[in-house]
């Protein structure tokens, strides 16, 4: 199940899911980074030019979004940030995070895990803001899952996939 159905879920019908969530500043803005990387691999599929070329064309003139593109983007963030708002102020508590973490947060998870450093920023993020559920598809994450959360065991933070939370607040109701 992708990420987006539980968002979707529980942004259009939160009354049905008894629980919070939070996401943070830095999950928004690396939405962006692969909405864009998406966008330019539709147009170098329709070229009929190899993904592995990726980095050598995505910031030439033929593959930049175009300004409308650029507004879609901003304009469904801006969508998510209205609904979540919305959200907040009723029963349902639903926050954004600051992307706030110490290297000393960080840095246990790219040593230990060898987690990537944005991949570790989202883990200290959660861990250092007290999350209960870490909702990943990373296979960086759900491969090491038992690994990572045997070490941050006194944080109580769990690893699950966005299909495993669905069905485990479906079960609440």
């Amino acid at each position: 199940m992708p990420s987006h159905t539980l968002i979707e879920n529980f942004l259009n019908d939160p009354n049905q899911y008894p629980a919070g969530c939070c996401t943070s500043d830095w999950a928004l803005a690396e939405a962006v980074s692969v909405i864009r990387r998406a966008r330019i691999e539709l147009s170098m599929f329709l070229d009929v030019v190899p993904l592995r070329f990726y980095d050598r064309v995505k910031d030439t003139p033929r593959y930049a979004l175009t300004t409308l593109q650029v507004e879609q983007i901003r304009e469904q963030l801006a969508d998510f940030r209205r609904r979540a708002r919305r959200l907040m102020s009723g029963k349902i508590p639903i926050e954004i995070l600051p992307s706030v973490a110490t290297e000393f947060a960080i840095e246990p998870f790219i040593t230990g895990f060898g987690l990537d450093s944005e991949d570790a920023f989202h883990l200290a993020i959660a861990t250092t803001s007290l999350c209960n559920v870490f909702v990943t598809r990373d296979n960086d994450f759900v491969s090491k899952k038992k690994l990572i959360e045997r070490e941050i065991r006194g944080r109580g933070v769990k690893i699950a996939t966005p299909a495993f939370v669905l069905n485990s607040l479906k079960a609440l109701r």
